[in-house]
């Protein structure tokens, strides 16, 4: 809105303050076809002099101070200084736009000792104008870095589910993997228990045949070198056998210290597990917080433009409505007198027209100006200038009501007059 504001003022014409002062006459031409613009002077005085205790002008300023390219054109409009002299007289000088002369666009005017106020005024929005367009770059600059973040959060989240899924297929192949070593360790010791045992059986059932052959042939030699050798290899059996057993007692041992290791390391497994499944889902909630919160961000952004639209759309309709009540006057040839092309009666209905619709205007610019107010607790940079805007549009108002006041009160004691042969004029307020 701001940009907006801005580019309309740069279409009004901009020039230095200037002073004009004109008069009809009606047979002087300029140009062979439209009259020439002349200053008048009133009762020996310069135009435009300073007021004095006994004197107070009438006249028209217009300026258009650069210093308010920065904010609404729509919303500044000056006041014409009026004054009335104590004894009732008014030395009074019109600026009557006639021929090639004259510029037709809307200029504004502003009072003398206004202008310091008025620029102060601009200087602030523009200001303001600065600040919202600051505050909407930060807002923009945090959706993009909260839309980084959301995207990181995403991916972190997918990285730990492939990291999720990839220790427990490793985790699982090992603990498989270790079950069948210890499996076939189990199955290679009690085939070599079952070799061992058969062979001391048959150990023993050979040590036993020779005692029988031996006894049945009933010598009376001592023990022979044969039974002794036999004797040797049984202990020697017997020794191994003994080994063999305590390998087995040993391996078993070990592996039930594994196995025991491997029940404690996949607990753990499952744990971690738990605990990577809670990091997920907290980076899950993390990411639909984020979501929503983005979203709130947009709806607000929506708002905020839904309400400057409608401020924007607002202050055109009472600035409209304000520009129809022009009041329609023209100047008499000695310059102290004006002249409306209908009746007394017509206008004061004509004034007391122009009264009523500027009370409703300031009815509605006192509404916008609560609006601004009413939309939150706090105040905003949206409803600040709301409510200025809202207060230049009524202070604008109030002043064409005391320049139609004046002009009724000129129309009661006869410094208004009929002449329907004259042209008139529209006095751009």
């Amino acid at each position: 809105m701001g940009q907006t504001i801005l580019d309309k003022l740069e279409r009004f014409p901009r020039h230095k303050p200037h002073t004009r002062h004109a008069n009809i006459v009606g047979n002087s031409m300029y140009n062979g076809n439209a009259p020439k613009v002349q200053p008048i002077v009133g009762n020996g005085v310069e135009p435009f002099s300073e007021p004095e205790h006994g004197r107070v002008a009438l006249g028209h300023a217009r300026k258009l101070s650069s210093d308010s390219a920065g904010s609404d054109g729509s919303s500044l409009r000056g006041s014409e200084s009026a004054g009335v002299s104590n004894s009732g007289t008014a030395d009074v000088s019109l600026d009557l736009a006639r021929g090639a002369e004259v510029s037709t666009d809307t200029q504004i005017i502003i009072p003398f000792d206004q202008r310091h106020k008025m620029s102060r005024v601009l200087t602030t929005m523009q200001r303001r104008l600065g600040t919202a367009k600051t505050d909407m770059e930060d807002l923009i600059s945090r959706l993009n870095q909260e839309r980084a973040i959301k995207d990181y959060l995403a991916k972190k989240v997918k990285d730990l589910e492939v990291e999720l899924e990839t220790s427990k297929q490793k985790n699982k192949e090992n603990l498989q993997q270790a079950i069948l070593v210890e499996r076939e360790r189990l199955t290679q010791m009690q085939w070599d228990m079952e070799e061992l045992r058969r062979k001391s059986f048959e150990m023993e059932l050979k040590l036993k045949a020779k005692e029988d052959e031996k006894s049945s042939m009933k010598l009376d030699d001592g023990p022979t070198n044969e039974k002794d050798v036999a004797q040797e290899e049984l202990d020697i059996t017997k020794k191994k056998l003994e080994d063999l057993t305590k390998q087995y007692e040993a391996l078993e041992v070990k592996s039930k210290a594994e196995l025991k290791f491997l029940a404690k390391e996949f607990k753990s497994l499952q744990s971690s597990q738990k605990q990577l499944k809670q990091d997920r889902d907290q980076a899950i909630n993390e990411k639909a917080e984020m979501e929503k919160h983005l979203e709130h961000e947009r709806e607000s952004r929506q708002h905020e433009k839904d309400r400057q639209k409608r401020l924007l759309h607002d202050c055109r309709t009472v600035w409209s409505r304000l520009q129809e009540c022009n009041l329609i006057l023209s100047s008499e040839d000695d310059g102290n007198n004006f002249v409306l092309n209908s009746s007394s009666e017509d206008a004061f209905d004509l004034l007391e027209t122009f009264d009523d619709r500027i009370s409703l205007l300031l009815a509605e610019a006192q509404l916008i100006a609560d609006d601004g107010g009413a939309d939150c607790n706090e105040k905003t940079m949206n409803s600040e200038l709301r409510t200025l805007l809202g207060d230049i549009l009524a202070d604008n108002a109030k002043l064409r009501r005391q320049v139609y006041s004046v002009a009724r009160r000129a129309l009661r004691k006869g410094t208004i007059s009929r002449e329907p042969s004259l042209d008139i004029s529209n006095v751009d307020r």
